[in-house]
């Protein structure tokens, strides 16, 4: 006899993780001696992160994940198109997230919004000898 499995008994969350996205920039207003690239946030959120896959290429460990997170809604809507507040997440942009006790850190590759109210990022983490 087989029994059935009641999902409704797991303690899950959406959105169960924690993570952040940066950009590089340089203020070139300073003196050049003191321009010196700076991280700046984007965009800080819950997240759902999934691993999608893995490769390892002689000492590099390549992996991709995707980060779902939820959009805000915007107060001032007009209608389906502007639902939403720009989080301001773009390509080549870095993640920087907790995932079951490990630290990812990769780029964006790609950015799809959507009009459910939420946003799935794709990134690339590269690795030399499984060492960021």
């Amino acid at each position: 006899m087989i029994e059935e499995f009641d999902i409704s008994s797991l303690d899950m969350a959406d959105f169960p993780f924690h993570g952040a996205f940066f950009k590089y920039e340089v203020d070139e207003s300073l003196d050049l001696d003191q321009q010196v690239e700076q991280e700046v946030l984007v965009y800080e959120t819950v997240v759902d992160i999934q691993k999608r896959s893995g490769i390892r290429q002689s000492n590099l460990f390549i992996a991709e994940y995707t980060v779902y997170f939820p959009l805000t809604p915007n107060p001032e809507s007009t209608g389906t198109v502007d639902k939403y507040l720009d989080c301001g997440v773009r390509r080549g942009h870095t993640f920087r997230g907790e995932f079951y006790g490990q630290t990812i850190e990769g780029k964006v590759e790609f950015v799809r919004p959507s009009q459910l109210g939420g946003m799935s990022v794709d990134i690339k983490v590269v690795t030399e000898n499984g060492i960021e």
